[in-house]
């Protein structure tokens, strides 16, 4: 399948990712990758045999706006008859009155598909400035010319954060139009101001489809599980699965509006569990240690790491991924701020999320950031602050036990007229997984605490403010942590404002399901010091978790270079859905939310005297 698919559609990309800045550096401080993936007929006579496709960045190239309408023009034309050579022996980057040859690196190859990775080193400037680049390939008639936008040395960053980027089924990917209508959005804010970095929160696609391979599915239809979960990673199973992989991302990455933004927009994602397939992480270990399941999750890691990081397993820890077996990413946006991205999914067990030794690492690693950095954004997979339904895990986990220890509870459900689906292929309730995924299941209750408790002492220690990211429950709201004394923000290394943005593709939660976490959306405690709450989004008090779709676009603010300024303004983008019918050209609706910086040191240990009613402004947000 893929072998002829490959010769119709023999390219596929170019595809940037952000691969870090250093601001110790002054010149080579910004770095972007590209991936190019090519199928390459071996055969006798075969146009690509013996090509490697070559990157061209070019300096005020033709391309006047990083968007042409959202019609897909941030792709590669292909042909599979072109013949003709290419005239450059060597790849080649020019950038500006320099010239600096790039030669492609080879990552890896599946059934003739090759994945090529050019690295760039740009120097930011004192303005934001432009990078054309073009992707030569002898296999490719009229090479297009692209564009990224490469942030100044001492000015804001300006980038856009998005989750769940995809459906579960085909019904409501064509109720709500794809994934297209607010990813014409985010371009169209792009072409008005150019957004310099692309954050995935997690579930960029959505595998799930991989149990419909028929070797899967057989798998999955053995009556005797102790038989089933014996069953080794067969080599049917082997091809299938790489098939599938590479099928599912070549066909999403290649969507219309979406790789126009992955062509011009840098991008730094980490995964979640439908990257991945659903639930994982959260199965039983009797499960998960299977020969299929774990021969399914390392095809599923490599091509992540191909398609999302541009790298491989093996040479993930040199191209600086860490963690005790997953791959976390850290890195400045500038001069006073930084990102951190924890893999929550490599190390995720029923019992924990991160691994302990993570987060040490993870400790070590912000403690030792540059001195100039003031401000640190963390991208959470799935939320530190969100409601409870306080009976949703007990009894979810009442009908696993009756569906591990009686086929008949099925006949039950039939009989009863529940939806059959609450069993998935596997024969756990499906919305086990989902529940135990979040920070609020008791199992994860301990280290959500510690987690936090560690950004509050690396916030007072480091005297930067900590600001959190996250995705994953299809809907958008607002909340933050901060001290139970009346500290002012600017002041309270425990405030850390908390943005949820899901889902930028995924179709929203039932409204009766809204309505019933805006009831539960309440101020509760995390320790003795720590409160958490939720933001209006609206003057209508039940307003704090949006049922819609959108995403979070963001400005990392650097202020006087001389003094302490490094405030971020988050502004949650929402589609505005009227009478049920979704425009492929969305209305918009705002609600913004500014953190700003940690000020000097204050002490937590005496109690703050401050006005009635004092506020720091930014913190309660407005809609527009």
């Amino acid at each position: 399948m893929m072998s002829k698919q490959g010769k119709n559609n023999p390219a596929a990309g170019p595809f940037l990712r952000f691969a870090g800045y250093d601001p110790s550096r002054k010149t080579d401080n910004y770095r972007v990758s590209c991936l190019y993936v090519r199928f390459e007929d071996l055969g006798a006579g075969a146009p690509n045999k013996g090509h490697q496709p070559a990157i061209k960045p070019m300096q005020n190239g033709n391309d006047a706006a990083p968007m042409q309408n959202g019609n897909g023009t941030a792709h590669v034309e292909v042909s599979s008859t072109t013949g003709a050579e290419s005239k450059h022996n060597l790849p080649v980057l020019s950038y500006g009155e320099a010239q600096t040859k790039v030669k492609p690196i080879l990552l890896d190859e599946w059934k003739g598909w090759h994945f090529y990775r050019f690295d760039m080193a740009l120097t930011c400037q004192e303005t934001e400035h432009k990078v054309a680049y073009c992707v030569e390939d002898p296999s490719v008639k009229t090479p297009r010319q692209h564009c990224f936008y490469v942030p100044p040395s001492r000015g804001d960053w300006h980038w856009a954060y998005y989750s769940c980027n995809g459906f579960h089924e085909p019904e409501p990917a064509m109720k709500y139009k794809g994934v297209q209508p607010l990813w014409r959005d985010l371009m169209s804010r792009h072409q008005q101001q150019p957004l310099q970095l692309g954050v995935g929160g997690g579930d960029q696609l959505y595998n799930d489809d991989l149990w419909r391979v028929p070797s899967l599915k057989k798998w999955c239809a053995y009556k005797d599980r102790e038989e089933r979960n014996k069953q080794p990673f067969s080599q049917e199973m082997i091809n299938e699965v790489n098939d599938c992989y590479l099928a599912l991302y070549l066909r999403h990455w290649m969507q219309p509006v979406f790789r126009d933004a992955l062509a011009s927009i840098p991008q730094m994602c980490t995964w979640d569990d439908h990257d991945i397939w659903d639930g994982w992480g959260s199965y039983h270990e009797r499960l998960t240690n299977t020969p299929v399941f774990q021969g399914c999750y390392k095809t599923a890691r490599k091509f992540y790491a191909l398609f999302q990081l541009h790298t491989t397993p093996e040479r993930a820890a040199e191209d600086g991924f860490f963690g005790s077996s997953g791959w976390c990413q850290l890195t400045c946006l500038g001069p006073k701020h930084a990102l951190l991205l924890p893999d929550m999914r490599s190390e995720r067990t029923q019992q924990q999320i991160v691994s302990a030794d993570t987060w040490k690492m993870i400790e070590e690693r912000v403690m030792a950031l540059p001195a100039s950095v003031e401000h640190l954004i963390v991208s959470s997979a799935v939320p530190f602050i969100y409601p409870e339904v306080p009976t949703a895990i007990p009894v979810a986990r009442c009908f696993n036990k009756i569906g591990l220890n009686c086929f008949s509870c099925m006949t039950v459900v039939r009989e009863s007229r529940l939806d059959p689906g609450i069993f998935n292929a596997f024969g756990t309730v499906d919305l086990l997984d989902d529940l135990l995924d979040s920070w609020n299941a008791d199992v994860h209750q301990e280290e959500r605490r510690t987690t936090i408790e560690m950004f509050q002492r690396l916030a007072e220690r480091r005297r930067l403010r900590v600001s959190i990211l996250a995705g994953d429950v299809h809907s958008g709201c607002a909340s933050s942590f901060a001290s139970a004394q009346e500290i002012p923000a600017e002041e309270d290394p425990r405030m850390m404002v908390h943005v949820t943005s899901s889902a930028i593709g995924n179709a929203p939660p039932p409204d009766a399901l809204v309505n019933l976490l805006n009831r539960a959306a309440k101020r509760s405690n995390l320790n003795e010091e720590t409160v958490q709450d939720f933001f209006q989004l609206s003057s209508d008090p039940a307003d704090k978790i949006r049922g819609t779709r959108n995403w979070c676009e963001i400005t990392s603010s650097i202020g006087d270079p001389n003094r302490k300024d490094s405030s971020v303004t988050f502004e949650l983008r929402f589609e505005v859905v009227k009478d049920g019918i979704v425009n492929a050209n969305p209305k918009i609706t705002t609600y913004t939310v500014k953190a700003p910086p940690l000020r000097p040191k204050q002490s937590l240990s005496c109690k703050q005297e401050v006005d009635e009613g004092q506020i720091i402004p930014e913190l309660t947000g407005q809609e527009a």
